[in-house]
């Protein structure tokens, strides 16, 4: 038979063509079955499934810098939606999003920018996000107002300026003051040129009545300097007449600054000695009128107007420092009422870290009859008389009290203090609340803290304790195992075990936190020593203390051995029991393991200290930080019957250094970290020091 010798090699290419085909005929028919219903085609990458919130969650992270008002949408929907665990997402997402749309649509349309800044605010208000969002429309309103007035708009310049300042309110600075000033001058040049005398005196009286400093040199009092003394001079004294204090104290220290260019000594000390009086009137006048009818950039304005003049020496500045002293308390309180905790929390401190020591020393010097030491606490003259070297002598005495009201040691007496410290606690713990939502968990920490050691039963420390468990369980369902770590171990740093309502919440996230972190030995062993408080009596806390204690003596010798320095002791008079008082002079928490006639470890809360009881004899004993980045440390130490002192804190290890970072003490009593069976003893809540009870 005949056979085409050509006939196989045919057979190559149609068979390679029968599978291309088929390959492209699967590859169609998948695509199509993956861009069918419920799917969406993303540039760039395959087509995502949007049948479900996660999916449409990703599908908004895709989009959020391409189509950042449709990403916004998605995730509102979701946010809004009945998927708890996505939503829990979407709300963790949605600031930043938010921003992002604010961002990218300040640059076509100011009305979307605007509407995403409102949504912030409605959602978020208060937040890092909403914070950010909030100094960039200052800055693009800002830069818009500039750009008006150079074009000569000045209609639409000062529109923006005025909504710049009435937006910044007590934080309007120095860049947008200036900028407002240069605006008001311009235009004044303007009028003048064009011969309106009135708009253009107006303009200058408003350019110089704003100033943060009334004797301040900038460009602006110099060029209103160049106008000449006694006209400006004149202008003041005719403003105060007219009960407007505000713009002659601009005018008086133009005065003074031109006075002194011409050298006119007498008459420059005058302009200066009237522009204090203005500044009172104003201080005065502030303190004394209804707050909401002040507007707050002008208290800020003369705020910083009196209280930076340490200068001033009159009787009257006391006077005016007490106004302001009230007048900040009573923001504050207003504040705290309407639920803006950030706002009156700065308050509080301005008057308790500044106002009322400027107060307290401008009284004592302005007049010989008051005693600067009144309610000056016992307890503090023996620092008082060793910075002022033993002497009596008045004035050495009066400056050493300012050195102790500037360190905070001392805050003098005054009814708007005694006022705050009672609704700190309330305030700390609902903006520790506020904070812990926002997930500022270094912010939140201190004020939590004070608000819940100074009445655990109190509104503000049943708002923390609601904020935590409301994050440890928000933390739980997204996994967010490193605030879960910081949120319980703050828990029963502060409150000893969970309520029992939350129990079993706390179980699961600790719990999920502890298998979260397998690779993170030091992590794991913290989250097993939360449990071990929380629930001391179970099958899970002992093998948890088991593997606490094998793993963490493990990794303390990881360490090289370092010298014993333990020197302090004193007997505890008690046969066969020896003690260890540990300070822990850190910000982490800390295990200290034992191994010799005993095996165990105790656990400190940061700045904390305790007692442990033990057997006497010769330890290895090992120290680790909750913090992976402190390297642990151990030590061979005999312990006989005594109470043994010791202090762990950080350092830094360089090259031929060794240095000390922080250096704060721990604070508070000693507490019992462990007893001995059998043994009856008594540890000195002061001194941490163990003896026989009585």
């Amino acid at each position: 038979m005949f056979e085409n010798p050509y006939a196989r090699l045919l057979l190559v290419p149609i068979g390679i063509g029968i599978l291309m085909f088929g390959w492209l005929f699967l590859s169609v028919k998948c695509q199509r079955a993956r861009t069918g219903p419920g799917y969406v085609r993303v540039e760039g990458r395959p087509p995502m499934d949007v049948s479900t919130a996660e999916g449409k969650l990703a599908y908004a992270q895709h989009i959020e810098y391409e189509k950042p008002a449709e990403s916004v949408r998605i995730t509102t929907e979701i946010a809004d939606g009945p998927d708890a665990s996505a939503a829990a997402k979407a709300r963790a997402a949605l600031p930043r999003r938010l921003h992002i749309q604010y961002s990218y649509a300040a640059r076509s349309s100011w009305a979307e920018a605007e509407g995403a800044l409102r949504e912030l605010e409605k959602r978020f208000a208060g937040s890092e996000e909403h914070r950010k969002v909030r100094e960039e429309w200052a800055r693009d309103r800002l830069q818009a107002a500039q750009a008006a007035g150079k074009k000569g708009d000045f209609e639409a310049g000062e529109r923006l300026f005025r909504e710049c300042l009435k937006s910044a309110a007590g934080s309007a600075g120095w860049e947008l003051i200036r900028a407002w000033r240069e605006f008001l001058v311009a235009r004044a040049k303007k009028a003048e040129s064009s011969g309106n005398a009135a708009a253009a005196e107006k303009d200058w009286e408003e350019a110089l009545s704003w100033h943060i400093e009334p004797r301040a040199q900038d460009e602006i009092t110099r060029e209103a300097a160049r106008r000449g003394g006694p006209a400006l001079f004149e202008k003041a004294r005719s403003l105060r007449a007219a009960g407007r204090p505000e713009p002659a104290i601009g005018f008086a220290g133009a005065a003074n600054l031109a006075f002194r260019m011409e050298g006119k000594g007498k008459e420059a000390e005058e302009a200066e000695a009237f522009l204090v009086s203005c500044v009172l009137d104003v201080a005065r006048r502030f303190g004394k009128g209804p707050v909401e009818t002040v507007p707050a950039s002008a208290k800020e304005k003369f705020w910083e107007c009196v209280s930076q003049n340490a200068g001033y020496r009159s009787p009257g500045r006391a006077e005016a420092l007490e106004a302001l002293v009230d007048l900040a308390a009573a923001d504050g309180f207003a504040a705290l009422s309407a639920g803006e905790f950030e706002k009156a929390d700065s308050l509080f401190t301005r008057v308790m870290s500044f106002s009322v020591r400027e107060w307290w020393m401008a009284r004592a010097e302005a007049d010989p009859a008051v005693d600067p030491f009144e309610g000056f606490p016992a307890e503090l003259g023996p620092e008082l008389a060793k910075l002022a070297g033993n002497s009596e002598d008045p004035q050495m005495r009066l400056e050493c009290l300012r050195r102790l009201l500037s360190d905070g040691r001392w805050i003098p007496p005054h009814p708007a203090v005694a006022r705050i410290r009672a609704a700190l606690p309330d305030l700390y713990g609902r903006l520790g609340a506020k904070l812990i939502a926002d997930r500022r968990f270094g912010e939140a920490e201190w004020r939590m803290r004070a608000a819940i050691r100074a009445d655990r039963n109190g509104p503000g420390a049943q708002a923390c304790v609601g904020a935590l468990e409301d994050g440890i369980r928000k933390a739980a369902a997204a996994k967010d195992l490193a605030s879960l770590v910081w949120l319980t171990g703050f828990l029963i740093a502060e409150l000893g075990s969970p309520r029992a309502a939350f129990a079993d919440d706390f179980r699961r996230a600790v719990t999920t936190a502890a298998d979260g972190l397998t690779r993170e030995p030091i992590r794991r062993i913290f989250m097993l020593s939360l449990l071990c408080d929380a629930f001391p009596d179970t099958r899970e806390a002992y093998a948890a203390r088991d593997e606490i204690l094998a793993r963490g003596l493990e990794f303390a010798k990881q360490a090289p051995e370092q010298k014993d320095d333990m020197e302090l002791s004193a007997p505890t008079g008690t046969k066969d029991v020896a003690a260890a008082s540990i300070e822990n002079a850190t910000g982490y928490f800390i295990f200290v393991f034992y191994e010799g006639p005993e095996r165990f470890f105790v656990r400190l809360d940061p700045w904390r200290k305790g007692t442990a009881l033990l057997r006497p004899g010769s330890y290895m004993v090992g120290v680790v930080a909750t913090e992976a980045s402190i390297r642990p440390y151990h030590t061979k130490r005999a312990l006989g019957e005594k109470t043994y002192w010791a202090q762990y804190v950080v350092v830094n290890e360089g090259e031929k250094r060794r240095d000390l970072l922080g250096g704060s003490q721990a604070t508070g009593d000693y507490r019992i970290l462990r007893t001995l069976p059998g043994v009856t003893i008594g540890v000195d809540a002061k001194t941490g020091a163990a003896g026989a009870a009585k």
